[in-house]
């Protein structure tokens, strides 16, 4: 996949080099892109020394690096909520992996590479963000290494802001915030558990949508990005994810947790996705 880049220059004196590495690219891949070759204006490849004019454009070939062609399609109905030459956002139903654990290739992003091999787009796709398999909504996968790192240097700093909906059980009262300490369950592999600590890991904002007899319905914002945060969150408020088998008692069928947006720069853009799902019919 050859991408075009846009490069806004105000100083004339911006090399190709330090663009990269402003936009988080690592040292290793830089090296390995000008050694390929892979960088070019629109006439011919250039160096890392490359001096960028005032408004100037690139096309950086990511196929000369790395493809899908080795990876497994899945043939599954996706849900595409964005796309462009440098990130793809599903909308993800509930059930499915978001990638392989190894014994499957069932997963989202197989599921996606197929999408892209349908298109004769061979990036190598990446998530930038992972959800739980039984949580539905918004999930973004980067499809160059420059896009992966750009975003996940944002989501180390918090730079990206994450929307969940979620039904507890029981009734909150006022919005809140709550900072916990989260690491693995020693006595269970598949949980995690949260407690306070003077230094906490994750901390998770929610805001009271409304209420019914038995359930209160949250807008959540996560500031970090921790396995299970949520999930973990909602139970050491004794407030469990209705649904939620692992961290709670309630046998509801499906486990009211959604990923309803995302909302980040890329590059010179800011971009937000929304899920077109509704909690109401998970």
């Amino acid at each position: 996949m050859i991408t075009k880049y846009t490069v806004l220059n105000k100083d004339k004196t911006l090399t190709l080099k330090t663009w990269l590495e402003k936009n988080h690219l690592g040292r290793i891949n830089i090296h390995k892109l000008n050694e390929l070759k892979a960088i070019s204006n629109e006439n011919t490849i250039v160096n890392l020394d490359y001096v960028f004019k005032v408004r100037d454009v690139i096309y950086i070939n990511y196929s000369l690096l790395e493809d899908n062609s080795n990876i497994p399609g899945y043939d599954y109905d996706l849900s595409i909520l964005y796309e462009d030459d440098n990130i793809i956002a599903v909308d993800k139903s509930k059930g499915i992996l978001i990638h392989s654990d190894g014994n499957t290739s069932e997963t989202l992003l197989n599921a996606v590479v197929k999408y892209l091999q349908s298109k004769y787009d061979d990036s190598f796709i990446r998530p930038v963000h992972r959800i739980d398999v039984e949580t539905s909504g918004v999930v973004l996968f980067a499809k160059n290494i420059l896009a992966y790192n750009y975003l996940t240097y944002q989501m180390e700093n918090q730079l990206i802001e994450k929307e969940y909906l979620t039904y507890v059980t029981g009734y909150i009262s006022n919005d809140g915030v709550c900072e916990l300490y989260i690491s693995k369950d020693r006595h269970n592999s598949k949980k995690y558990v949260g407690f306070k600590k003077e230094k906490n890991n994750a901390i998770t904002k929610y805001k009271v949508l409304k209420h019914t007899n038995t359930r209160t319905l949250l807008k959540v914002n996560i500031l970090t990005g921790k396995p299970h945060q949520i999930r973990v969150t909602m139970a050491f408020l004794r407030r469990p994810i209705v649904g939620d088998k692992l961290y709670g008692n309630d046998q509801s069928k499906t486990m009211y947790l959604l990923s309803n947006g995302i909302k980040f720069r890329l590059f010179e853009r800011e971009i937000e996705i929304k899920s077109k799902k509704d909690i109401n019919y998970l």
